[in-house]
C-alpha cells in the first residue's frame, strides 16, 4: 500500500517545463560559461529542484558538463567560504593525532635523511610522520628541504641523485632558500610586506 502511495506521489510531482519556466530560471538558462552560471545560481532564489532541471536543460544545450561546473563551483567565492568553515580545527587535530612526536624535537641522521629522500614521493605526510617518530610540520620542513634541493640541482643541471640531495638539505632553509633565489631571481616569490 505505501509503495503506490509513494508511486502516486510521484506521478503528482509536477516538474517546469520549458513553458512553465520562471523569468529566472530562463535568465539562468541564458548563461554563457560554467562560471557566470554558478554565480547566477548561488545568488537566486530558485528551489534545488529548479535549479536541478534547469542545469539538465542547460548542460544540453551549451555542451558543458558536470565537471565543469563543480571546477567553477569550487573557485567561486561562495563555495570557498563554505569549504572553508571549520578548516583550522580540521588542521589541528589532524596535527594532534598524527604527532608521533612525543614532545620531543626531531634530530635528522644521515641515513635518515637519506630514508627520507627515498621514501618522500611514496607517503603521505602522516605516514611518514609516524615512519620517523615526529610531527606532520616536522615532516613537511624536510619537504621544503627537499624541494628547494631539487630545485636548486634543476638549476644547475645537475643529476638528482641521493648524495647531492642529502648535501643540500644538510643546508639550513632560509640559506638554501637564498641559493635559490640568487641562481633564479624571476621565479623565486617575493614575501609580501
Amino acid at each position: 500500500m505505501a509503495k503506490k502511495e509513494a508511486i502516486s506521489n510521484k506521478k503528482n510531482k509536477k516538474e517546469a517545463t520549458p513553458e512553465k519556466m520562471s523569468e529566472e530560471m530562463k535568465k539562468l538558462l541564458q548563461k554563457k560559461t560554467a562560471d557566470a552560471y554558478v554565480d547566477f545560481a548561488v545568488k537566486s532564489s530558485l528551489s534545488p529542484a529548479e535549479k536541478r532541471f534547469v542545469t539538465r536543460q542547460w548542460l544540453e544545450k551549451t555542451g558543458f558538463t558536470i565537471e565543469d561546473i563543480n571546477y567553477a563551483r569550487n573557485r567561486h567565492p561562495y563555495w570557498k567560504k563554505i569549504k572553508m568553515k571549520g578548516a583550522s580545527e580540521r588542521t589541528k587535530s589532524r596535527m594532534v593525532k598524527y604527532d608521533f612526536s612525543k614532545g620531543n624535537h626531531k634530530k635528522w641522521g644521515k641515513e635518515e635523511l637519506q630514508e627520507f629522500i627515498d621514501l618522500n614521493n611514496k607517503f603521505a605526510d602522516f605516514e611518514l610522520a609516524e615512519k620517523f617518530q615526529c610531527s606532520i610540520p616536522a615532516i613537511q620542513g624536510v619537504r621544503r628541504l627537499y624541494n628547494l634541493a631539487s630545485r636548486i640541482l634543476e638549476l644547475e643541471g645537475k643529476n638528482k641523485t641521493k648524495a647531492a640531495m642529502h648535501k643540500l638539505m644538510l643546508i639550513n632553509e632560509k640559506a638554501l632558500r637564498n641559493m635559490y633565489r640568487e641562481m633564479n631571481p624571476g621565479k623565486a616569490k617575493s614575501k609580501k610586506k
